[in-house]
C-alpha cells in the first residue's frame, strides 16, 4: 500500500541568506518539505523570504531560527540579548522569562513559528567549544527552572520552543560542528542530571532536538542515530510526543563518520520526525522515497512522524506582512529590555573593582579568536544624546581600529567609549603619565565550527606582560562572552564578564566606566 505522505515532510533544509537560491528554496516548498530553518539576513529579508515560500506551499511552512539570544543572534538588524549563562548567574527567572518574551516577539514579526532554544545542556566543562554561554548553569535544578522561565514567555507570544541538546552536549570537549562528540560522564549520571530537563520540561516543548553525541556505555551509535536515545529514552521513558528533530545533518559529526545517505535512514529508524539541515536535502528526499520502499521499512513509523510534523504545521499562522516601521518601534523597545538584561546579568569572575577615572585616559587592547560578532544598530536606534559622536571622538576611534589586531571587528565598542568621553590608548604607546586604567577586552566565546574556546599561548604572554609592565595603575579584564577563560588570571586582576558581544552588553561596559552601574553578581 502507498504511503499516506509526502517523504519530504520530514526533511527541513536549511536556508543562508546571501549564500542559498530562493528559488531553489521555491522548488524544494512544492516537492514537500515542511519547512526551513533560516541563518542570517536583515528583518525584511527574512519576513519577505516566508511569505514568498508560504505563497507556494500547499500548507503554512514550519519556519525555524536559532535564536537563541533573541533575534540578533541570526537578524543583523534585531536586537542581541545577554547569553543563557548571564540569566543563570542572576538567579533571576523573571529575567529568563522576559528574555523568552522578546525572543518570541521577534520571531512572531519576522514570521519564525519555532525557535530553536533554549539550550539546556549543562555547563559542565571550561574547555568545552561549544556549550559554554549557551548553557543556564552547571546544577540541572538551576538549568530545569531558568528553561522554563525561558519557556513560559516564548509560549505567552504564541511561538514553539525545541529543547536541545539530547541526551547533553555539556561534558564534551570536541565540537559536534567538526567532529562526534563523546559524553566522558558514566550513564547513570547523564540520566539522573543531564536528562533531567528534558523529564521535568519535555511536555511544555513542541519539539527535542537529537545531538550528535556518544555514550559508549549505552550506544556506539550517537544520540541522531540512536534508537536507544531517540524513541526508547525520549520518546517511551519520557513520554515525549512532540517533535524529535535532529541537529543539522551538515555537521562534521555526521558527514565525517556516515554517508548521507546512512543518516538519513538511520536517524529515521531510530525515531526521529524531522531531519534538519541535510547536506543536500534532493539526495535526502530520494534516500526517504527509496527507504519507504524497502521490505524492512517500518511504514507505519514514518506516517506517525509525517502526522506529528502535519499537526505542527496546522498550528501555523503564516505572517501576511511585515511592516518595517512597526519593526524598528518594536527593536527600540526591545533595547531598553535587552539592556537591562545585560546590566542585571554582569558578573565579577575574580575581585571586584570600582572605576575611579578622573582624566579618563584607558590603557586598551582588543583579543579575539576571530572577528567579533559585534552589532551597529544606530540604523534601527536612538542613540541618546550622550552617546552621538563627535567629529573628534570618531577620529580617535577610526584611528584606534587601525592599530588593533581584529581590523575594526570592535570598532563600536570604541566608538562608545570615545563618545562617553573616554581617551583610549593602545598598549604600548610612550605615554608622559601612568593612565587612569588599564582595560583589556576579550570576544572570546562559543563559535560553531572553530573546536576551541579560549586564551591562547600568545594570550596568555600578552595579559602577563601587560599586568607587570602597567602594575602602577587599577588594570581590567573584560570578557564579551566565556568566563571560563578568565579564572586563570591572576587573582589580584579584576575580571569582568559581560556574557554576550551585543550592543547592550557594551553599553553597559560604558555606564560601568564612568561609574553609573554597580556591579553585584559574582560567577
Amino acid at each position: 500500500m502507498a504511503p499516506m505522505f509526502e517523504p519530504a515532510s520530514l526533511i527541513m533544509p536549511g536556508f543562508r541568506f546571501g549564500v542559498h537560491d530562493p528559488s531553489e528554496a521555491e522548488r524544494l516548498v512544492k516537492a514537500g518539505v515542511a519547512g526551513f530553518c533560516l541563518y542570517g539576513g536583515t528583518a525584511m529579508e527574512t519576513a519577505n523570504f516566508i511569505i514568498r515560500l508560504n505563497k507556494v506551499a500547499a500548507r503554512p511552512l514550519l519556519f525555524a531560527a536559532d535564536f537563541e539570544n533573541g533575534a540578533g543572534s541570526q537578524v543583523s538588524d534585531a536586537v542581541e540579548l545577554v547569553s543563557n549563562l548571564g540569566i543563570g548567574v542572576s538567579a533571576d527567572t523573571d529575567l529568563a522569562r522576559l528574555k523568552g518574551e522578546i525572543t518570541a516577539e521577534q520571531a512572531r514579526c519576522l514570521g519564525i513559528s519555532m525557535v530553536l532554544a533554549p539550550v539546556v545542556d549543562l555547563s559542565l566543562r571550561a574547555d568545552n567549544p561549544i556549550v559554554s554561554i549557551r548553557s543556564f548553569g552547571a546544577k540541572a535544578e538551576q538549568v530545569t527552572s531558568m528553561a522554563k522561565a525561558f519557556i513560559d514567555g516564548i509560549h505567552s507570544r504564541d511561538v514553539a520552543v525545541c529543547l536541545k541538546h539530547f541526551p547533553g552536549h555539556g561534558d564534551t570537549k570536541p565540537d559536534s560542528h567538526l567532529d562526534l562528540a563523546h559524553l566522558l560522564r558514566p550513564l547513570k549520571k547523564v540520566m539522573a542530571e543531564d536528562i533531567l530537563p528534558y523529564k521535568r520540561l519535555c511536555h511544555a516543548a513542541e519539539a527535542v532536538m537529537t545531538g550528535h553525541l556518544v555514550l559508549e556505555t549505552a550506544d556506539k551509535a550517537p544520540a541522531t542515530l540512536s534508537r536507544f536515545w531517540t524513541h526508547e529514552t525520549l520518546r517511551k521513558a519520557l513520554a515525549f510526543d512532540g517533535l524529535i528533530i535532529t541537529d543539522a545533518l551538515m555537521m562534521g559529526a555526521m558527514l565525517k563518520h556516515f554517508s548521507e545517505d546512512e543518516t538519513v535512514k538511520r536517524a529515521v529508524t531510530a525515531g526521529a520526525d524531522i531531519l534538519l539541515y541535510p547536506k543536500d536535502p534532493w539526495s535526502a528526499i530520494k534516500t526517504l522515497k527509496t527507504l519507504l520502499h524497502a521490505k524492512e521499512t517500518d511504514v507505519r513509523s514514518l506516517e506517525a512522524s509525517a502526522k506529528r510534523v502535519l499537526a505542527a504545521r496546522k498550528k501555523v499562522r503564516p505572517l501576511a506582512a511585515f511592516d518595517q516601521q512597526k519593526f524598528k518601534e518594536m527593536e527600540s523597545a526591545h533595547f531598553d529590555s535587552a539592556l537591562r538584561l545585560a546590566k542585571e546579568c554582569a558578573a565579577w569572575v575574580s575581585k571586584p573593582m570600582e572605576p575611579k577615572i578622573k582624566t579618563a585616559k584607558i590603557l586598551y587592547h582588543e583579543l579575539v579568536d576571530e572577528k567579533p560578532h559585534v552589532q551597529d544598530l544606530t540604523a534601527i536606534l536612538a542613540v541618546p544624546q550622550e552617546r552621538r559622536l563627535s567629529a573628534g571622538a570618531k577620529r580617535r576611534a577610526l584611528e584606534m581600529t587601525s592599530l588593533m589586531h581584529d581590523q575594526g571587528g570592535g570598532s563600536f565598542l570604541r566608538h562608545l567609549l570615545s563618545g562617553a568621553g573616554l581617551d583610549l590608548i593602545p598598549f604600548g604607546r610612550k605615554m608622559s603619565a601612568d593612565p587612569d586604567l588599564s582595560v583589556i577586552v576579550s570576544y572570546h566565546k562559543p563559535r560553531a565550527f572553530s573546536g576551541k574556546i579560549g586564551f591562547s599561548a600568545k594570550d596568555e604572554r600578552f595579559i602577563e606582560k601587560a599586568v607587570q609592565a602597567n602594575s602602577r595603575s587599577p588594570f581590567l579584564i573584560i570578557s564579551f562572552g566565556d568566563p571560563y577563560h578568565l579564572m586563570g588570571l591572576p587573582a589580584k586582576v579584576p575580571a569582568l564578564c559581560l556574557f554576550s558581544g551585543s550592543l547592550a552588553s557594551q553599553t553597559s561596559l560604558v555606564d560601568f566606566l564612568r561609574g553609573k552601574l554597580k556591579i553585584k553578581n559574582r560567577f
